[in-house]
Parts: structure tokens; sequence; C-alpha cells
């Protein structure tokens, strides 16, 4: 358990460091499909990190908070017993105490996971009971699912779904889900929801979620302007669906936020593209990272005193293996060492 809360605490610091990177360097560009990939990448190289197993020679200041921080959560997690067996001097009812705030915070975090998870599928449930109740045309390799329910538009693998008007009406809506079935944006956010059952107490991985949600919106028009549709068309198409009177039209997504960044970032100027160079800054992030979650060789250290400490000695009367019991049994010129290694070794 303390293993990973540790994981969950040094790969929250990676998440928060490479999204403050990301808004600073790629957030407004028009690099939508590179900027999608960094994202993506980005979020399986901060779940890597923390595992990535680093040694150094000896211990730095920078560590010494991270290794405080371990035994302290060892401590707390570690039943009364165990805590006994490592030396740990605690009273009875400090001991049980502890222990029981480290069950509440286990189940606290599994609970959590679990609902979340709970939401997600029963979002799913939902999702395939109105597959199966509507009406179903396969075209170009899409299943429509053309329901009479006032839905709002929206895709997920090859399926799209859409209200029977809309359906019939706007060819450019079913023109813009047709290019998020072409880009594989369902499968990202599979990937975002399984990040975030696990750190859904991390508010950083929510607010990635809403970066590649606006992020596929943005490659989603392009791709329909790149179609040759026209620009104004297209933008009073969203305006239409935003603002318009039908009570569906006000739940299809396009609220006003969002409304205006895309129509924004539809008349932005294409990014210069020497600025996908800004990517490699995440290089010496990442060796950094390493670098303070690199824990010090501390077996070859102690290794190190044990034989300088014994070479002072008379290697005759060196006793190495001498246990608390055979104590009363040695000889009075026997010399003895007793030997501390912390929960590292």
């Amino acid at each position: 358990m303390t293993a990973f809360i540790i994981y969950i605490l040094k790969s929250t610091l990676c998440l928060s460091a490479f999204y403050l990177l990301y808004r600073l360097l790629f957030r407004g560009t028009t690099h939508f499909r590179f900027n999608r990939r960094v994202l993506l990448l980005g979020l399986l190289v901060c779940s890597l990190l923390p595992v990535v197993h680093f040694t150094l020679e000896e211990e730095l200041p920078v560590h010494r908070s991270l290794r405080m921080l371990d035994e302290a959560l060892t401590k707390v997690t570690l039943p009364q017993t165990r805590q006994a067996e490592v030396g740990a001097v605690v009273s009875a009812d400090v001991g049980e105490s502890t222990f029981l705030y480290s069950r509440f915070f286990f189940f606290l975090y599994v609970g959590g996971c679990s609902f979340v998870l709970l939401l997600f599928l029963a979002a799913y449930i939902r999702m395939w009971h109105l597959i199966k109740s509507a009406s179903v045309y396969r075209e170009s390799g899409v299943c429509w699912i053309v329901t009479d329910r006032q839905v709002s538009p929206f895709s997920w693998g090859n399926y799209i779904v859409m209200n029977r008007k809309d359906y019939e009406a706007y060819p450019l809506i079913r023109l813009h889900e047709q290019m998020h079935v072409f880009y594989g944006h369902s499968w990202d956010s599979l990937w975002m929801q399984l990040l975030q059952v696990f750190h859904w107490f991390n508010p950083v991985v929510w607010l990635w979620q809403k970066e590649l949600r606006d992020l596929h919106e943005y490659q989603a028009d392009h791709g329909v302007i790149s179609c040759g549709i026209d620009v104004k068309t297209y933008q009073l198409l969203l305006v239409e669906k935003a603002v318009g009177t039908r009570l569906y039209s006000m739940a299809c997504g396009f609220d006003h936020c969002s409304l205006k960044k895309r129509i924004t970032m539809m008349m932005e100027r294409k990014t210069p593209g020497w600025k996908r160079l800004y990517i490699l800054i995440a290089f010496p992030l990442a060796a950094g990272a390493v670098f303070v979650f690199a824990q010090p060789k501390v077996d070859a250290a102690l290794q190190t005193v044990v034989v300088r400490q014994a070479a002072m000695c008379d290697s005759s009367s060196l006793n190495m293996s001498v246990s608390a019991a055979d104590y009363a049994g040695l000889a009075p010129d026997a010399v003895a060492f007793d030997v501390y290694v912390n929960q590292r070794n």
C-alpha cells in the first residue's frame, strides 16, 4: 500500500508539471494532431516515470524529503505488530490509531475509484440502451444511430448518435461527427477515463480531460473546413446550435465558452512548424524527474562502514553473526557490532 501511495504522489507531481508545460508552450497553437500526441504521450510518460528505478551513490538534499515521506507513510500503514518488529517505539494506542487511519484512507481511495468507475459504466450502459432502441444505418464503415429522442449528437467508436431532425437537416453536423470517428477520438477518451479512475482525487487529471476534449473539437472543426466547407457558414451553424430556441439545441455541447474558443481557433493564423521543437524541453524535465525520484545505494554505503570498522579491530576476535540471545556467551575480549538497516536495506 505504501509503494502505491508513493507512486500516486509521484505521478501526480509529473502530471502537474507536464500540464503546466503544455499550457505554456502548446495551448493555442494550430498543430492539433501534434498537440494531441503530446497530451497522450505525456500521460503515458508521466504514468511510467515513477516506476523507473535509478540509484545514486549517496543521498542528496533533494531526495531527503521523499525519503522522509516514504518512511512516514511506512510507519503509518504498518500494523502495530509489524512496527514493533522494525523497531518503532510507539504506544499501543498510537499504533492502533495510525493503523485505523491507514485503513480509512485506503478504503476512501478505493471507494473513490469504484464510484468514478461506476459513473462511467452507467454512462456506457445508458448509451448502449439508446443504441439498441434507435434506428441503425450503415454507411462508409460508420453506424448511424438515429433516434427520435432529444439528444445531443455524439460519437463513440464507429457509432454516431443523432436526433432524427438533426440528421436530416444538418449535414455539416454529420460531417463533424464523422471527423471524430475518423480521428479515433473515442479511444483517447477511453484512455483518459481509465486514468481518471485511479486519479479521481487529482484536479490536474480532470483539467487534462478538458484540454483533450477541446483539442478533439478543434481537430474535428479543422477536418470539416479542410473538406472545402465555407468557414463563415460553419461558424453560423455553431452559433445557431448554441443560441437556438429549441431545447435540444441548448444541450448539444456548444456552450458559449467553448463556442468562442472554437471560432477563435478557426480564425487563428497557422502556427509555425518550428514551434514543435518546444517538445525538446520535456526531455530534461523527464530526466530531472528520474533524478529526483532516484534512491541512494544505502546497502553499499552500509557495507563500507562495516568493513571500515572491522578493519580497526582484531579479525580473529570479530564475530559478525552474533544474535541477541548469544551475547551472554561471548568471551570477555570479543567484539560485536549492532548493524542497523533501514527498511530499504
